[in-house]
């Protein structure tokens, strides 16, 4: 209940909204939903490519949202019985216990099957995904789970334009005669300029 209130809140924060609108589903996840089992399948060629959140992580967190609010009502409304009792008939609790559990198996389920492989049993991060206790995924699994992220197109666009840079200041600088020199002696074709220094130097 503390960590639901604490989310609702966060998500009126400037990065909660941004973090809602990323979750929101898209026609494109359908999209890639459909090339992914067809990957999965054999039938298509090329695996598809995620921005910030891929289909299964937001269908794994609304399926948390409407889980948390049905437990919660449900929950509740057992846990002051005496009370919802004299507003609503004994039936009716009746069936919000059957649908309490019914949510719990559902849960417990989906974690131990679609969860635990997603973050523990998927090859690309085995043996798990720290970030669910460092809160922080590592740089190398989310290039390679996210590569439609805006983010890491910019980090990966940095990082080839530095081993350009790198390149060209191993290549080092090329002949720069003086011009007073050449004008001196046409046939003198030795380089007497000064090593320069990169600016990386």
């Amino acid at each position: 209940m503390a960590t639901t209130i604490w989310h609702v809140l966060y998500l009126f924060t400037a990065r909660g909204k941004q973090y809602l609108r990323d979750m929101l589903s898209t026609m494109n996840d359908v999209r890639l939903g459909i090339q992914l089992i067809s990957y999965n399948l054999g039938i298509g060629k090329e695996k598809p490519l995620f921005g910030r959140f891929s289909y299964i992580e937001k269908a794994e967190y609304w399926a948390l949202v409407w889980g948390a609010a049905i437990m919660a009502v449900t929950g509740l409304l057992w846990w002051f019985d005496n009370y919802a009792v004299t507003w609503v008939p004994k039936g009716f609790l009746d069936v919000m216990l059957v649908i309490h559990y019914c949510e719990a198996w559902l849960a417990t389920l989906a974690i131990l099957i679609w969860h635990m492989y997603s973050t523990v049993f998927n090859p690309s991060v085995y043996p798990m995904n720290p970030a669910w206790y460092t809160g922080k995924m590592p740089r190398r699994i989310y290039m390679h789970e996210h590569p439609e992220d805006p983010v890491v197109k910019e980090l990966v666009r940095k990082m080839h334009l530095r081993e350009m840079q790198e390149g060209q200041n191993q290549l080092g600088p090329g002949p720069n005669p003086q011009p007073s020199d050449a004008a001196a002696d046409p046939c003198d074709h030795s380089d007497t300029s000064s090593d320069r220094k990169s600016p990386s130097d």
